[in-house]
């Protein structure tokens, strides 16, 4: 593969600028880079979904080779029949129509099904052979990535493009995925990966580096260590009486749970939960993908219908006594890859997607919401644009910006962003209308080392100086808040670990 002076641009900013570099057989590249640096859409520029207005790119393969690009976003809507919406899944309002596991692999695969040896083989190396008859809605975050991966090595491709393949799997899973790509895949298939400097693969051969579109540098694997520059210094929020308001911090226990047990049908998902949060206490949520996390945290932030009816309670007040759902919002700042996922796109990316179903080319430039606009609709807890904002809540809505170092995106739609610029973003969003409790569900996914550095730092002082809740969800130890008090620890729905 050769690469020569590629050059993309949209909507007035460089995205791609003058890049070169080339791959020789039985080489394998990893992308890297900081959030923002044009690692994805250099990635779908080789797969062929974006295409530079220069350069030229070319590959040493038979016409028909395939180039698939996974994106780092698992996202099966296109093949439901019906539209999905945000949070579906939990309270199973959907037809025993939508499509399971299986399903998906029969409609993008239907020649190898008479032989479904195959489909078990890949189900089974990334031991996910117990998924087939589940539906796509159902799947935890991990659980989703790895279908997509088995979905993608299905197709036999001869370039294999992976962004950020081992960003929301826990810990036994990237180690699986790891083994799997440098052990079973054909020798002849030219791998290019999409990660952070710390989990490149052995396997690899060559890193490009990236930074501000352009190439930083090139090196062999074994030599490589970062080079652009991180700035150490500190975040200080400037005036913290703006993130101070008393009369929604007045309880004493955030959530408290009872022995809880709840399912679908035969299936349980969480069983005999108790379990008591304080006001300023900082846990950690831990447990492997399909452990129930997820579903855990959904009746906590008013997602799941199931909450009613169970001994539950947030805010001193059990859940059903006559609140609202969106005055229990209002006290919660949430962050999920699902909230991500699921964020409302503009109606030309909707149609998009129902009209072609293997379109990635989803940066949606031209959108009108911008990056300010989307952290200001958290202040009523909506998708996309948001109601006049008082002076308070634009003064707020502008420090949150300085302090995640946003400002410069500040009028760059929303979907022009990268996927790290976008999940900071969100996190501006949940934390834009000071809520007493946070819920912070993989956070840091996408976000370089930096960003993640400094968002940790800012949780942290949060937490310390105005007694924030916590709730944080991490499959990596360094991700995790030095305000972190508690853990608890789930394992197939049953809690294993409590301290």
């Amino acid at each position: 593969m050769s690469l020569k002076n590629i050059t993309l641009h949209s909507d007035g900013h460089v995205l791609l600028n003058d890049i070169s570099f080339s791959v020789e057989k039985n080489e394998s590249v990893a992308i890297t880079g900081p959030s923002g640096s044009g690692k994805t859409i250099l990635a779908k520029t080789i797969a062929g979904l974006l295409r530079p207005q220069s350069g030229t790119l070319q590959f040493n393969l038979p016409d028909n080779t395939l180039r698939l690009f996974v994106p780092q976003q698992h996202d099966f809507r296109s093949i439901f029949p019906e539209r999905s919406y945000y949070q579906q899944r939990y309270d199973h309002n959907y037809s025993e129509s939508l499509p399971s596991v299986l399903d998906l692999f029969k409609k993008r695969h239907a020649k190898i099904l008479p032989d479904s040896s195959e489909i078990s083989y890949w189900m089974s190396l990334l031991e996910i052979e117990n998924l087939k008859e589940r539906k796509l809605i159902e799947l935890s975050n991990g659980e989703g990535k790895r279908v997509q991966l088995v979905n993608a090595l299905l197709s036999k491709p001869g370039v294999l493009i992976l962004d950020n393949p081992f960003v929301g799997l826990d810990k036994e899973a990237r180690e699986t995925l790891r083994q799997v790509v440098q052990n079973h895949l054909p020798e002849d298939t030219l791998i290019i990966l999409i990660t952070s400097p710390e989990e490149i693969p052995d396997y690899i051969t060559t890193v490009v580096e990236l930074n501000k579109g352009g190439v930083n540098g090139i090196f062999p694997r074994k030599e490589y260590t970062p080079t652009w520059k991180e700035e150490g210094h500190t975040l200080i929020l400037n005036d913290l009486s703006l993130f101070r308001d008393t009369e929604k911090e007045a309880f004493h226990t955030a959530i408290e749970i009872k022995d809880l047990t709840m399912g679908y049908g035969d299936k349980i998902i969480l069983r005999n939960i108790n379990w008591k949060v304080n006001k300023g206490e900082c846990w950690a949520l831990r447990g492997h993908n399909g452990s129930g996390k997820s579903t855990l945290i959904s009746l906590l932030n008013g997602d799941n219908p199931q909450a009613y009816g169970q001994e539950l309670y947030l805010f001193d007040r059990k859940r059903g006594s006559g609140e609202s759902i969106w005055e229990l919002k209002e006290r919660i700042g949430y962050v999920s890859p699902e909230l991500h996922l699921y964020f409302q796109r503009d109606p030309s990316y909707t149609e998009e997607l129902a009209i072609n179903a293997e379109a990635v080319n989803d940066s949606g430039y031209g959108s009108s919401i911008t990056c300010f606009e989307v952290i200001c609709s958290g202040f009523n807890e909506v998708v996309g644009l948001t109601d006049k904002l008082s002076e308070g809540q634009t003064i707020r809505a502008k420090e949150w910006m300085k302090a995640l170092d946003l400002e410069p995106l500040s009028k760059r739609s929303y979907y022009s962003l990268s996927n790290g610029e976008q999940r900071l973003t969100l996190l501006a969003r949940a934390l834009v209308k000071n809520p007493p409790l946070l819920i912070l569900d993989e956070p840091c996914q996408g976000l370089d080392h930096e960003q993640s550095r400094r968002f940790i730092q800012l949780i942290d002082e949060l937490c310390v100086k105005l007694e924030k809740t916590l709730l944080y969800v991490s499959h990596y130890d360094h991700e995790l808040p030095n305000c972190i008090n508690h853990k608890i620890e789930l394992q197939k729905g049953t809690i294993t670990l409590i301290i």
